[in-house]
């Protein structure tokens, strides 16, 4: 474990030193204090991830509500979330997609959500958003890959997890996304360099959990 803290460690520097956005614009916090506050050891009350899932088609809100409730339950049920019966308790309609907000444990718990989410984009017709406390956490392992003018305000509506893999939409430059034009073009925004190590990035966590659950 301390071994792959000291090369996430590295990496991130790493990250802040390069030409592109540093790492800082994506992460509030200096990177080592990140670490020590969300490696292993449980984290403030406060840290939450928020999760949407967004239909593809036209099933219904209820029905939609329902089906993913079932299959996250289902596939996280030995977990032991913080939260009592996360990560659907909080599950909620809103006009046209579904939201949630849980409180997390640790990073373990943030990943299993973002790999729960990525495989019900694998299974059902729906592109799924999540953030959590620093914002589009998901973009930290693309920032070698990002354009300049990506800064977290523009960031917001940008990262997806659509069809199993992470989507990065750098179409329309400049700011932030409306909703449903960043749900529109998350499906062609799986093959930019960006997305790729992204994609990438959650493989690798992905392997790890399932490593750490043997």
């Amino acid at each position: 474990m301390e071994d792959d803290l000291s090369k996430l460690l590295q990496g991130l520097q790493a990250l802040t030193g390069g030409d592109g956005p540093t790492l800082d614009a994506f992460v509030s916090r200096d990177p080592a204090e990140l670490l020590r506050e969300r490696g292993t050891a449980p984290i403030s009350e406060d840290d939450c991830v928020r999760y949407e899932v967004h239909p593809l088609d036209d099933t219904p809100i209820d029905e939609l509500r329902e089906t993913v409730a079932r299959r996250l339950n289902e596939w996280s049920e030995r977990h032991a979330w913080r939260d009592a019966g996360a990560p659907c308790a909080s599950l909620q309609k809103c006009k046209a997609h579904l939201a949630a907000e849980i409180t997390i444990s640790d990073l373990d718990d943030e990943w299993l959500l973002v790999s729960l989410l990525s495989d019900l984009t694998r299974i059902e017709r729906v592109a799924c958003r999540v953030t959590d406390s620093d914002g589009e956490f998901l973009l930290v392992d693309a920032a070698d890959h990002l354009p300049d003018w990506l800064e977290p305000d523009s960031a917001v509506g940008r990262t997806w997890l659509v069809a199993g893999s992470v989507a990065v939409v750098l179409d329309a430059p400049g700011g932030p996304l409306p909703l449903q034009k960043g749900l529109g073009l998350c499906s062609s925004s799986r093959d930019n360099a960006a997305a790729k190590e992204a994609t990438s990035a959650l493989r690798r966590r992905e392997q790890s959990l399932r490593e750490g659950a043997q």
